[in-house]
């Protein structure tokens, strides 16, 4: 059932690399919550009732709820339907895309440890650097924070990849930092978009105290 979740998760990464409307970008983070939180559900066996619930918490309410709707509700307000400039093209995405798959299978698979569970590093390593490919390659500030949600959630799968040791402390800080984030960059895009009329990364230059 794991490996499923994982194939799964692994897809999204692709259909990440196709997608062009931002709300379709909001969307598959949204199903990458849902599948983190049954990921977690079944993987995490070992860990006490209260981390257990935090997680699961963390993973359907905020990765899968809360905060696809909190972007949601920027694009809406901002009038944002798709990333309109890209340094790639979507066959060129897709490809950097399913090239980093392939490199992450293989980088782990040559890690020979008897506690690395194979699938979960390869997925985990995948979302880190196609998060930090999208940053890399598109233009809008909301894509930019997609691409950090995405490297995040790939961060979250390392976790699960090296053991079941994930403390409260940790996940704590994790989800405060990813909340605040979010907050900042929905109220950044409303002044960006009121001051410039559009939300590209490279108006930030004109922006001065």
């Amino acid at each position: 059932m794991e490996t499923i979740f994982i194939i799964l998760f692994v897809l999204t990464l692709l259909y990440i690399g196709m997608a062009d409307r931002l709300s379709t970008l909001v969307r598959i983070l949204g199903v990458q919550g849902i599948l983190l939180f049954a990921t977690a559900f079944v993987a995490l066996d070992k860990v006490d009732a209260l981390n257990l619930s935090f997680i699961l918490i963390e993973t359907i309410l905020v990765k899968g709820l809360l905060i696809p709707a909190m972007l949601r509700r920027t694009l809406q307000r901002n009038g944002i339907v798709r990333e309109t400039e890209h340094t790639v093209t979507q066959f060129q995405s897709l490809l950097v895309v399913t090239v980093i798959i392939v490199l992450s299978f293989i980088l782990a698979n040559s890690i020979h440890q008897p506690h690395l569970r194979i699938g979960y590093f390869t997925a985990s390593i995948s979302a880190v650097f196609v998060g930090l490919f999208i940053v890399m390659t598109r233009m809008k500030i909301i894509t930019h924070m997609i691409g950090y949600l995405i490297l995040e959630n790939g961060i979250f799968l390392l976790s699960l990849a090296v053991g079941n040791e994930m403390p409260l402390a940790v996940n704590t800080a994790i989800l405060l930092d990813l909340l605040t984030s979010v907050l900042l960059l929905a109220f950044l895009v409303d002044k960006v978009g009121e001051t410039f009329q559009t939300v590209n990364v490279h108006d930030l230059n004109e922006l001065n105290d």
